[in-house]
């Protein structure tokens, strides 16, 4: 999948400074250990496609099979020591393939702007290091309502499992409140996914990179099943 969009979070004086020579990179890839879509070679490709746009050359590569959690990447690590010790910038093709994780995001990029060198994003043209934060944010805290609201699926199954060997049934009157207040935590969770999809079709993403964006995110559907093209689609619409 080629992804033409650019997302620079190093600092605007460093665009100044080396703006007259030509841009070095260190490029990282990585897959996690599960079965992806976006693999190494499409990776590739979107970090091909935008140092041909932009300019600048592949200093050397790096990728690994490991997941995003895993801060102790050995692959990452050596990319990011290469960065600091020849001025080259990190270019990555999608910002989760170096975390999904608020904090682990900012300290890798403090690391790298000591240095004077900075992380290029094929995605999300957009983001600066302000929205960075916001987005990141935004995207821990819907994972933490995905894992809120499986909690709170399992114990109403387990509330009607009670009701059918019990002789002490749930009240209807607090099933309903419940069955609403999931009802009402499902359709915000859809506004949020709407504003983010606007974005990224303002910004001239395919439905298919935006749903491939929100499962390699972990965004699940409110059925927890992964994002289609065409449930972005209806997310859109409605």
């Amino acid at each position: 999948m080629k992804c033409n969009y650019s997302l620079d979070i190093f600092p605007a004086a460093l665009h100044t400074e080396k703006a007259e020579e030509e841009m070095k990179y260190i490029a990282y890839y990585r897959v996690s250990t599960k079965k992806q879509d976006y693999g190494i070679d499409a990776q590739k490709i979107a970090v091909s496609s935008f140092i041909s746009s932009k300019g600048g050359e592949i200093f050397a590569e790096f990728s690994e099979k490991e997941s995003g959690k895993n801060s102790e990447r050995s692959e990452l690590k050596k990319a990011v020591e290469q960065c600091k010790k020849s001025g080259a910038n990190l270019i990555i093709a999608k910002l989760d393939r170096l975390s999904r994780e608020v904090a682990f995001l900012f300290n890798l990029k403090a690391e790298l702007d000591q240095a004077g060198v900075g992380i290029v994003c094929c995605d999300l043209p957009d983001l600066n290091t302000l929205t960075l934060g916001i987005f990141a944010t935004m995207a821990q805290h819907e994972r933490e309502l995905i894992s809120k609201r499986t909690k709170e699926g399992l114990a109403v199954a387990k509330a009607k499992g009670k009701k059918i060997g019990a002789s002490t049934p749930v009240p209807e009157n607090i099933r309903k409140k419940g069955n609403q207040a999931m009802k009402e935590k499902s359709i915000k969770y859809y506004q949020n996914i709407k504003k983010i999809a606007l974005k990224f079709r303002q910004n001239g993403m395919t439905y298919t990179e935006i749903a491939a964006f929100f499962n390699d995110t972990g965004y699940r559907t409110i059925s927890d099943a992964e994002f289609r093209p065409s449930t972005v689609y209806r997310v859109l619409k409605t």
